[in-house]
This record gives C-alpha cells, sequence and structure tokens, in this order.
C-alpha cells in the first residue's frame, strides 16, 4: 500500500510595513508531490504539562515509541496547536540488530534534540539516522570543527525508536499534535 502526500510551504510577513513572501511558497497547490510506501496513518493530540521550574523536571511526554512491529514511520510531524508555546523535542536513535530485525541493540544509542515552537511543525521525514558507538563522534565536532557523524568513519545507519516532548512553560501546559504516516 502507498499514499502521495502534498507538501504545502509557506511563509511571509510584514517588516518595516513592507509585506513578503517567501520564494517558492505555495498554500494553493502542492510545492512537492511524493509517493511513500505504508499501509497506516494517525493523528493524536497531547497535552504537555507546564515543566517545574527547577529539578527534578517534569518527566518528557511520550509521543511516539517504537515496539517490535511495523510502526517504522515515513513521515512523523509534530506541531504545537494554538498561537503561543515553546517545546523540547527529543528523539532517540540506535543501531538496528541487522536488515531484517529492526531491534535496538544498545550500540550505537543516541538522543537529538530540538526545540519546538508554534511557529512551524517539526517534522521527521524519514525514520533513518546516523549513529555511531563513540558518544563524542555521534554528537560532537571533528577536529575541523565540522558534525563528527558525518565525517568519522563508523558511522552507520540506524533508526529513530522514540520520541517525546517537553513543555519549556513552567505555568501553561502545551497541547501537541502528531501526525505519522507508517
Amino acid at each position: 500500500m502507498s499514499a502521495t502526500l502534498g507538501f504545502y510551504w509557506a511563509f511571509g510577513g510584514t517588516v518595516n510595513g513592507v509585506s513578503f513572501v517567501g520564494e517558492n511558497v505555495s498554500m494553493l497547490a502542492p510545492v512537492k508531490e511524493v509517493t511513500i510506501p505504508g499501509d497506516a496513518s494517525f493523528a493524536r493530540q497531547f497535552t504537555v504539562p507546564a515543566n517545574t521550574a527547577s529539578s527534578p523536571f517534569t518527566p518528557p511526554t511520550l509521543l511516539w515509541s517504537w515496539d517490535g512491529g511495523s510502526e517504522d514511520f515515513e513521515l512523523l510531524v509534530v506541531q504545537i496547536m494554538g498561537g503561543e508555546g515553546y517545546a523540547r523535542v527529543s528523539w532517540f536513535c540506535d543501531s538496528p540488530a541487522s536488515d531484517s530485525d529492526a531491534t535496538p541493540t544498545g550500540d550505537k544509542p543516541v538522543v537529538h534534540t530540538a526545540s519546538l515552537s508554534c511557529h512551524t511543525p517539526f517534522i521527521l521525514n524519514t525514520d533513518e539516522a546516523p549513529v555511531h558507538a563513540t558518544l563524542s563522534t555521534a554528537a560532537g565536532l571533528d577536529g575541523d570543527g565540522f558534525p563528527a557523524i558525518l565525517t568519522q568513519s563508523g558511522t552507520t545507519g540506524g533508526k529513530v525508536y522514540n520520541l517525546w516532548v517537553q513543555n519549556t512553560s513552567t505555568t501553561e501546559s502545551v497541547s501537541v499534535m502528531v501526525w505519522m504516516r507508517n
């Protein structure tokens, strides 16, 4: 089974009284259409509680987790609902046992984190993620100041196994929507 997805990009604004619209954007017709494999999709809404102001911090909310079945995804989108809010999105990656067994090995675990505002969604357009057994290579810079994961030998193809979100506000909860195509 497969699905055709249309992607609509738009951004613009007003600066010093002059309105602008970004290049190669459209809300009327897809800027890009792709056909991806998969047999299901879901949309779920989560309420992420306000964080505590100091340690121990409020645990992150688990948005998605691989559990050994057909949960691989081709597209995963997280969007803060409403006009306010900031959050941190973290995703856990590791190397799979083999091409036919996607069970995480624990050999190359790494967590990536990105900030999410209410202005734009957070998108993972594949569950593939490069991983490396040495944490400083997986998350650090090489001697030339480039991401070591992109330049060092031993980097292999891993995959995403978990996705969490944590609210940065200490006073208000935030609502997030998750769309996924697997």
